[in-house]
């Protein structure tokens, strides 16, 4: 993991949103992880939109095929829900993208499709995960 203040996590950071259109601007305050194959970037997480006082944290990831593994899933839900302690993961996901909302529903993920968040005519999907279901999910319990 990677504070905000150290530049790999700003390299990281620009790499992810890069990766995920819309979101070009990026993030001022984050955490990132990096997924990497030798000294390539296959993937990464930035965590964002920490609020300590409610215990919820925003995640937006973005990665090439096979980089999204259960070691992987598993280390980003542990710095969210252990390391820093909060009771709820977020993850706001495009309507159309099939794949990440099909991860997300396998993981336990609760759905939420607002119209128009991303534009007048796209919807986004809020995806929202508690403590308590990552705990009894059974990707938890493999890992």
């Amino acid at each position: 993991m990677y504070p905000a203040s150290d530049f790999r996590a700003q390299v990281v950071a620009k790499w992810v949103a890069k990766n995920i259109p819309g979101c070009e601007r990026g993030w001022d305050k984050c955490v990132t992880m990096e997924v990497a194959r030798g000294d390539d970037i296959i993937g990464g997480v930035v965590f964002h939109d920490y609020n300590p006082e409610a215990g919820t944290m925003c995640m937006s990831a973005a990665g090439g095929n096979g980089w999204l593994t259960r070691p992987v899933l598993h280390r980003m839900h542990s710095y969210v829900f252990c390391d820093a302690g909060c009771q709820l993961a977020v993850l706001q996901v495009a309507e159309d993208n099939d794949r990440m909302l099909s991860i997300a529903r396998r993981y336990g993920y609760q759905e939420h499709r607002i119209p128009r968040l991303r534009g007048r005519d796209k919807a986004e999907v809020i995806l929202t995960l508690t403590d308590d279901d990552w705990l009894a999910s059974r990707f938890h319990r493999r890992a």
